[in-house]
């Protein structure tokens, strides 16, 4: 803006070769724009449950089937699914009946969960804020809304998630999700 008011303006176009230092997940996660994850119904019977903290890598204790996931989130079952968006670094999660809800997400890859012999049980860390991904809920929490999980696995094709239950007693949740 000069000093009389009027603005001069100029667009310049900025070509991106390379970006440095940017976590693989991120394309994995979102692809090169967004990416739809679903539930992974590749085992039906356990697309969410609970088993042991560090002790499994899926439901095993509990297990709930893809069928009965509305049972537990309505309209977040069969038909649902979890948008992440490079931009903003956005989450939305859309209910089979179309509604949606929006919030954030971010992660961390290089905090990992180790097992006592050294193993790698997490390979890192993803945060949500205002909206937790499908059936993001604690069951013995009174339904409370879940914002942090354990990354048990994220490849291009798969999305595995899991949660300590609070108050110890070495529960654990897990979350089974599909690229769509």
């Amino acid at each position: 803006m000069n000093h009389d008011g009027t603005t001069i303006t100029k667009t310049l176009t900025v070509q991106i070769d390379t970006l440095i230092n940017v976590p693989a997940q991120w394309g994995f996660l979102c692809g090169t724009k967004e990416k739809s994850w679903v539930w992974d119904d590749t085992d039906p019977t356990a697309v969410w449950g609970n088993g042991g903290y560090m002790g499994n890598v899926s439901p095993d204790w509990w297990k709930v089937a893809l069928a009965d996931i509305d049972g537990q989130a309505a309209g977040e079952g069969a038909g649902a699914e979890m948008v992440f968006a490079i931009g903003g670094s956005s989450l939305t999660k859309i209910k089979a009946d179309g509604t949606s809800s929006k919030g954030s997400f971010s992660f961390d890859m290089t905090a990992k969960t180790l097992l006592a012999d050294g193993t790698v049980w997490a390979i890192g860390k993803l945060k949500t804020k205002n909206v937790g991904v499908l059936c993001g809920i604690q069951p013995n929490g009174g339904g409370a809304t879940v914002y942090d999980y354990d990354i048990l696995k994220l490849d291009a094709d798969k999305l595995v998630l899991a949660f300590a239950e609070p108050g110890g007693g070495g529960a654990a949740w897990f979350w089974m999700f599909k690229a769509k």
